[in-house]
């Protein structure tokens, strides 16, 4: 016979299994097949009269043949000779097919033939006395099945009975027995006989004949129903390719309503449907799985994606299929299970995905993470558990953790794995958690928290999670908290202090209506120390109405959220009875919730920032003038150079000739000295806020420093039509100053005074002693001072009048660096004007020197004074003196080389340090004069290679370092790089020839001025 195909069922898991076996009868049901007439029909089994187990023809019938052996009635022992008694013991004693024995009125076995022996495996000796109860098996003596029997025999004369019993030696076998009642003549029960005939081949015949015919009902029930009831869809095709049977889950899988209208052929499906690989890759219909079962391929588990072409649903498949043969063994059929998977294969992505991000975590986790299996072994270690024990994993893993990390006490002594508390978890099935010990893989040893957590699935634990973290630095934080909370309480002693004594001011208040609960003294200074504790806002600070205050109150305790306020201007008393006076707050509201969520009251706390917005104004203010000033300064300096250049520029063109040259020399000049007084400006002011001012202090008649003044400004005066006017007291004591600032101070006046006063006005300069001081005051008739700029007039940058459109020019420093120089020689100076039209006037006092000296020296009269330049001369002559000039600036280097040349000296000019080093070789100067700023090395780098030289290479030569940086600071740098001299831009001639002859005169580089 062929064998038969499986029915496809599932295990309840993924895969497809094949548990039962069907005949090819069931699964020809589905189609036209003769049916077999001599199969046995559904009924029992009985026994017919000879003793055969037959299919039961008649189920209803109640009368039924009796087993092979039964008696039809009970028989009673007539009385025989002891010759018939002998001929029947050799009759029973010759039967060994039967085992007979006779028992008495209470079941003992009194008789025993052969047969008991062959079917029984009992000796005679030890037979005869037992029970007969002995060959029931142990479930029917349970039940008292053998006195039940008896009971029967009594009753009813015997008892027929079909069952299991045991032999001696423990084994079971089916018998046919008949237990009869053995009376006396008086019908008194004198015992019982039995025979036992040995049925268990044909028992078991009938119970497998009962079972296939049983099986075979069951069968087709059983596939029926397991078709329709599976998951899976199933599909049984004739070798045509024709839909034979689809049960309803393939139908729910493709999307169609009734499993009726997928009945049709594989060439429609081939229409319908696109299948592919799961990587995308098409799948031709010829290796579609159907087709290859039907050319009698196997397929078990083909995962597959598809597409319907009519919706364009895609889903995956997972397919498994075998081909079904007759008995003759030709391929007749083919059974194709389809199981929708779409799902599972989303979860495999989601789980796949997962999976990735949870290992991302796990590798980038800051907690140190083990995971064991059930035999406690390590079998993954996060980096940062590498990182913390110093083990790798591949050096740990498949092996217990507690023998790297754990295996000894810090006292040195071992740690039994069975003590661990970590390893507890799995055992226990419990978390655990805690502090321990462990060794790092140098041997030291450092404290951890852990968690131990066992890991179960399906019920079952298969290994632990620990999750470790080194606590050192926690615990080094622990000892630092506990020495910490020695000071708690003290700190807590000065919380009271410190709300007291804090310079921001505090207050909390309660309810709607925002009553008063607590204020610190802050808060009191800022509204004038008065009573508010318990007054409603509103009645305490009366003069906040209409500034927005309550309305900030009110919504905090509506809303919840806090309110910061920066910068907020606040018109508040702060004297009793006194006009409300304007501060500047930065202050918080936040409000105070109760336990329930509520907002019950509103803490506020700010500081009172007036002084630091009125400081940022005036920084404000300042910056504005100085952005001012350097446009003035751009201006001013510009200025005379348009004049310098022009000029200059006619001069070289040869155009001016006679007068016309004279004066383009005299405008130049001019504008030359105009641009050095405001420069000599900028370093006093420099100087003066640096506190590097230096005054030549001697006793000086102050006539002396005012008549200079005055004359160098008279034609000036004239020019403008201005009457300049001096009042002097002759008899006046001297004072102590500085001859040339005091002058300078004068000129400044009296140029402001000349220069504000239109032509036909007046300039007076009136000198006189008051008590100690002597009075120096310059006034006129000019324009006057705004009294709101009056103020102001004597600081740096500020000028009445900054448009660019201004009148008058200059920087804005003189009457600023008037009232330094008058300060420093401890005097005053003030101003006064009506006005503007109304004139000013400004007033010197200077304290009286106390001893009278006259100075045999000639006369100091300031730069600006002079109105012609004297004559050029040499001071002394610098015949046959070599000087090197080095200077990047053409214009100036002729000049020192002309000027110089023509006192004498020898002299060679270079235009780069590079070129200095190369002449300094070649000529040995006497001197060597350089300029400072130069492009690629400048002057501080070329000195500090020529001090670097040899002295017989020019090391030594004495330097002069000729610099427009005339900085105190400049100054300090030069004389620190290696020159002895350092003199700023512009210099006469004169003075540059008086500084070399005192430089030479001293000596070498070892001193500086």
């Amino acid at each position: 016979m062929a064998s038969t195909p499986p029915a496809l069922l599932s295990d309840g898991g993924d895969n497809l299994v094949t548990p039962v076996y069907y005949s090819p009868r069931v699964l020809l049901q589905f189609k036209p097949h003769p049916v077999d007439q001599k199969a046995v029909p559904r009924a029992g089994c009985i026994y017919d009269k000879g003793g055969i187990l037959v299919p039961d023809q008649n189920p209803h019938s109640e009368e039924r043949p009796n087993a092979p052996g039964a008696s039809e009635s009970p028989q009673a022992l007539p009385p025989a000779s002891d010759r018939s008694e002998e001929l029947l013991r050799l009759m029973i004693d010759g039967v060994q097919d039967f085992a007979i024995f006779a028992l008495d009125t209470e079941g003992r076995l009194l008789s025993w033939n052969p047969g008991v022996g062959y079917l029984l495996g009992y000796e005679e000796t030890e037979w005869v006395g037992l029970h007969g109860s002995i060959i029931f098996t142990p479930e029917d003596r349970e039940r008292g099945a053998e006195a039940l029997e008896r009971e029967m025999a009594e009753r009813e004369g015997r008892a027929l009975d079909e069952r299991w019993h045991v032999r001696r030696d423990g084994t079971r076998f089916y018998a046919s027995g008949l237990l009869m009642a053995l009376r006396d003549g008086e019908g008194r029960l004198r015992g019982f006989s039995k025979m036992l005939r040995d049925a268990t081949d044909s028992r078991r015949s009938e119970e497998a004949l009962c079972e296939a015919v049983a099986a075979s009902e069951r069968e087709r029930a059983q596939f029926e129903a397991v078709l329709h009831s599976v998951s899976d869809g199933v599909v049984v095709c004739d070798m045509a390719g024709n839909f034979l049977f689809v049960n309803e889950a393939e139908a729910r899988i493709n999307g169609y309503a009734s499993a009726e209208e997928m009945k049709r052929d594989l060439a429609y499906f081939a229409e319908v449907y696109e299948l592919s690989h799961p990587d995308g890759r098409p799948l031709p219909v010829e290796e579609w799985p159907i087709s290859s079962v039907l050319r009698g391929e196997s397929v078990s588990n083909l995962e597959l994606r598809g597409r319907r072409r009519d919706t364009g649903r895609e889903w995956f498949f997972s397919f498994s299929g075998e081909p079904v043969h007759s008995e003759g063994g030709d391929q007749i059929m083919a059974v194709i299970v389809t199981r929708d998977i779409t799902a599972r294969k989303r979860a495999e992505a989601e789980l796949d995905e997962s999976r990735e991000q949870l290992e991302t975590v796990f590798n980038n986790a800051t907690v140190s993470l083990f995971v064991m299996d059930e035999r406690q072994h390590c079998t993954y270690m996060n980096p940062a558990a590498e990182e913390l024990t110093g083990f790798k994993l591949a050096g740990v893993q498949g092996r217990p953790l507690h023998y790297f990390v754990h295996h000894t006490r810090p006292d040195g002594t071992p740690y039994p794995l069975e003590e661990c508390p970590i390893d507890r978890a799995f055992p226990q099935n419990n978390q655990e958690q805690g502090e321990d010990v462990f060794v790092h893989s140098d041997g030291h040893f450092y404290p951890v928290a852990f968690t131990a957590s066992p890991v179960r699935t399906g019920g079952r634990t298969v290994g632990t999670i620990i999750e470790v973290r080194g606590i050192a630095e926690e615990k080094r934080r622990q000892e630092e908290r506990e020495r910490l909370h020695g000071q708690l309480e003290w700190e807590r002693s000065r919380l009271a202090d410190l709300f007291t004594r804090a310079p921001a001011f505090i207050a909390t208040v309660r309810g709607p209506a925002h009553v008063f609960e607590m204020v610190n003294p802050a808060y009191l200074q800022l509204v004038g120390h008065r009573d508010v504790i318990g007054k409603p806002v509103r009645e305490a600070l009366p003069e906040l109405e209409g500034q927005g205050f309550f309305q900030l109150l009110d919504g905090v305790l509506r809303t919840g959220e806090p309110y910061v306020g920066r910068e907020m201007t606040i018109h508040v008393e702060r004297e009793p009875g006194a006009a409300p006076e304007e501060r500047f707050v930065d202050f918080v509201y936040q409000p105070i919730f109760e336990a329930d969520g509520t907002v019950s009251g509103i803490f506020g706390h700010g500081v009172d920032i007036t002084e630091q917005v009125s400081a940022r104004k005036q920084t404000e203010e300042a910056s504005r003038l100085k952005d001012e000033f350097l446009a003035t300064v751009s201006h001013e300096l510009r200025t005379p150079l348009t004049a310098v250049l022009g000029w200059s520029h006619l001069l070289r063109s040869g155009q001016l000739k006679g007068g016309d040259a004279e004066r383009a020399l005299e405008t130049i000049e001019r504008n030359a000295r105009a641009q050095a007084q405001l420069i000599e400006d900028l370093l006093d002011v420099s100087r003066i806020v640096t506190g590097n001012l230096r005054l030549d202090v001697r006793p000086v008649e102050p006539a002396s420093f005012i008549d200079p003044a005055v004359e160098a400004l008279r034609p000036a005066a004239e020019a403008k039509g201005v009457r300049l006017q001096k009042v002097i007291d002759t008899g006046l004591s001297t004072v102590a100053g500085d001859p040339a600032r005091l002058q300078q101070v004068v000129w400044n006046l009296l140029s402001n005074a000349v220069k504000f006063t239109p032509k036909g006005g007046r300039v007076q300069v009136r000198l006189e002693r008051v008590d100690s001081h002597v009075e120096i005051a310059v006034s006129d008739t000019g324009a006057g001072i705004d009294p709101e700029f009056l103020p102001h007039v004597f600081e740096r940058f500020r000028q009445a009048d900054q448009k660019t459109t201004r009148a008058h020019g200059g920087l804005g420093l003189g009457l600023a660096i008037v009232r330094h120089l008058v300060e420093l020689h401890g005097g005053t100076i003030d101003a006064e004007s009506g006005g503007e039209g109304h004139g000013a006037t400004f007033t010197v006092r200077l304290p009286v020197a106390p001893l009278h000296q006259r100075e045999e020296e000639g006369e100091r009269v300031h730069p600006a004074a002079r109105n012609t330049l004297p004559p050029y001369e040499c001071p002394e002559r610098l015949d046959g003196l070599r000087v090197l000039v080095v200077d990047d600036e053409p214009d100036a280097r002729e000049l020192l080389k002309v000027g110089l040349g023509q006192c004498g000296a020898q002299v060679t000019a270079a235009s780069s340090a590079r070129e200095a080093l190369e002449a300094l070789a070649r000529v040995s100067p006497d001197v060597l004069i350089s300029d400072i700023g130069m492009p690629g090395e400048d002057g501080y780098e070329l000195i500090r290679r020529v001090r670097a030289l040899p002295a017989g290479e020019g090391g030594e030569v004495p330097a002069v370092a000729l610099t427009a940086y005339a900085r105190i600071e400049d100054r300090m740098r030069a004389l620190r790089a290696g020159y002895q001299m350092h003199v700023a831009k512009p210099v006469e001639l004169a003075e540059l020839v008086a500084v070399m002859l005192s430089l030479l005169r001293r000596g070498g580089p070892g001193s500086g001025t």
